[in-house]
Order: structure tokens, then C-alpha cells, then sequence
């Protein structure tokens, strides 16, 4: 199953790696056209994604086991000793696996900024919510508002050398602002509006890589606090209560990160080559609409049944299965046998 995953994100990936940054195809009586394979699945957009997302997906695994396993330990009072030992140990796994994801997304997640500098610098500079160009050095925005119709930011909050130093690892270096990098692409593509929404960015991007922190620091501070000799984070349930609402974090992260990756891309639904104007079709009728969406209804309301279901067997709890398990054993003893009796 774990393989079957990696390989539907890798060819997942590699098509909307395609439409951050094409490459490997020739446009033929206005069509693009793929020219070179390889080209396509060596494109450096799909390596800074994929491991963005794997890290992502492992961090939330961890999170998932670690915080469920903290909600069980909240009742641990009506649990068997064996079953409480037991989602101890997958707290330490879940955080563990976690700790290693949080700081591996982390470091990804910072190539594929960089990466943005280049290949996307409307989007980069809308995160940074920076409508002009930044000095040199360049400093970091922490909270801040844009008017967005008037192109201009309201206020700003700044970290002096920050951007500088996230960017290029340095104290020093400029960063292109949204109107700079408008006037670039009305030069190469045409007149049009190239400005994406810079608040829902600049807040989406922070909040993200906010929660990133706290599932770092989470897992950090959670494997300390539960190691054997002195497992203080098992003996007080509002650090149970911390861990357990942590679930959450991974996939509000994930959905925000999926919002810049998108959004940010606007206009465009291929980079460069196709707005999301021409991604309308006239030729789809209304009956095809209708099917495609039934058929998508029906594949959903499956896996929110299957999520139901998922969620029912977990609040059972492994001694659940240690009682069927029983009862399946005395249903299969021999009558005569000397145990029965």
C-alpha cells in the first residue's frame, strides 16, 4: 500500500509539476505537445514537491498515531495495563516518526521556496505580501495587511535581514516586489492581471509553516517528556490534551500548503502557457458535468464511509479485538476437551 502511494504522488506530482514549471513538450499548431519524457519526470519543480509532500504525509502519520494514542491515554483509568503500555509505545513511535518528518518538510519545504524566487516570483513576492522591491538586505514581513484593489501594502511588521537570510542564506540580497514582477510578465505574456490574492497567501503561508513549528516542537518536546525514566507527559493529561488537539495540525498545514501551491499559481493553469480563462470549455454538456460530478459524489461519500467506519474501530480500542479474539477461541473448543469444563 505504502509503494502503491509513493508511485499515484509521483505521477500526481509530476502533472502539477508540469503546470508550476513545463518543460518538455514543443508547442505544435498551438497546442503543447510532450517532446521529451525524461525531461518531463526529471523536472526540478517535481523534485521539490514530492519531497515536500512525502515529508508532509509522513509528519502526519506521526501526528495521527501520537495524537489518537494521547486521546486514549486521556481515559487510561478504564484501559487494561497492557492496552495503556501500548499506546504509550505509539506515542513515542508517533512522535518519533513525526519529529523525523517535521524537520525533513522543513528543509524541503525551504527548497521549494527558493526554487519560487525563480521560476515564480508573483507568487513568492505575494507570500511575502511585498508589492515593491525589497532593499538590500531584505526584511521579513511578519503580519501584515495588503489593499489589494488599491495594490499597496496597509502596514507591515518587518524583521530586518530576515527575507535576505531565508532566501539566500545570507544577510544580504534583494527580492523582486508584485508590481516589478507584473510588469515582467506583462512583457513576456500580454496585458492581463497577474496579481493573485496576496492576504489569503501571505496569512495561508504563515500559518502553514506556523503549524509546521508546532508539530516540531510538539514531537521534540513530547519524546523528552516521555521517556522511560521520567514520563511526565503520561502522568498530566493537559499535556495529553495538547498532544491529542495536535492532530489536527498536519491536515490544516497540508490543505493551506495545497492553497499557496495553487492559488499562487493564478492566472495561470499551465505556467506561462494556459490561463485559467482557456481552461473553460464550451464543448462539455451539461450531462457529462452531471455524471463526472455523480461519479465523484458517490466515490467521497465511500470514503467518508469508510472514514466512519475507520473511526468506529479505533474508539473500540485493541481490547476490543482481545475479547473477539477470546470469544472466537471458546467457539472453537472441543466440547469434550478437559479446558471446556
Amino acid at each position: 500500500m505504502v509503494f502503491g502511494s509513493l508511485m499515484s504522488a509521483m505521477w500526481i506530482l509530476i502533472a502539477n509539476s508540469f503546470m508550476q514549471h513545463p518543460v518538455g513538450y514543443e508547442i505544435i499548431n498551438g497546442r503543447a505537445q510532450m517532446t521529451d519524457f525524461f525531461a518531463l519526470i526529471t523536472n526540478p519543480q517535481f523534485f521539490y514537491e514530492y519531497g515536500h509532500v512525502i515529508t508532509g504525509a509522513i509528519t502526519m502519520g506521526g501526528i495521527l498515531v501520537a495524537g489518537m494514542s494521547a486521546f486514549k491515554l486521556l481515559n487510561k483509568e478504564s484501559l487494561k495495563e497492557s492496552t495503556v503500555n501500548l499506546y504509550k509505545k505509539s506515542v513515542r513511535i508517533g512522535l518519533l516518526v513525526s519529529l523525523i518528518g517535521s524537520i525533513s518538510v522543513m528543509g524541503a519545504g525551504d527548497l521549494q521556496m527558493k526554487a519560487l524566487l525563480h521560476d515564480q516570483p508573483m507568487k513568492f513576492a505575494a507570500m511575502e505580501g511585498d508589492y515593491e522591491d525589497s532593499g538590500d538586505p531584505a526584511a521579513w514581513t511578519v503580519v501584515a495587511w495588503a489593499n489589494e484593489a488599491e495594490k499597496q501594502q496597509v502596514f507591515g511588521i518587518k524583521v530586518p535581514y530576515m527575507l535576505s537570510i531565508l532566501s539566500y542564506g545570507k544577510p544580504s540580497g534583494s527580492v523582486l516586489g508584485m508590481n516589478t514582477a507584473n510588469k515582467e510578465l506583462v512583457a513576456k505574456y500580454g496585458k492581463r492581471n497577474y496579481f493573485p490574492m496576496v492576504n489569503l497567501l501571505f496569512y495561508s503561508f504563515r500559518i502553514m509553516a506556523g503549524f509546521g513549528m508546532l508539530m516540531f516542537g510538539v514531537s521534540a518536546l513530547g519524546l523528552f517528556l516521555s521517556r522511560p525514566k521520567k514520563p511526565i507527559l503520561f502522568n498530566q493529561k493537559w499535556l495529553l490534551r495538547i498532544l491529542a488537539l495536535t492532530t489536527f495540525a498536519p491536515f490544516i498545514a497540508n490543505t493551506l500548503g495545497w492553497i499557496i501551491t495553487e492559488q499562487g499559481r493564478y492566472p495561470w493553469t499551465v505556467y506561462g502557457l494556459f490561463t485559467i480563462k482557456d481552461s473553460v470549455s464550451p464543448n462539455v454538456s451539461v450531462p457529462s458535468l452531471l455524471i463526472s460530478n455523480g461519479v465523484y459524489f458517490v466515490l467521497f461519500s465511500g470514503l467518508g464511509l469508510m472514514m466512519t467506519l475507520v473511526i468506529r474501530e479505533l474508539h473500540k480500542g485493541p481490547e476490543y479485538e482481545e475479547a473477539k479474539l477470546q470469544l472466537a477461541s471458546q467457539a472453537s473448543m472441543d466440547p469434550f476437551d478437559k479446558g471446556a469444563f
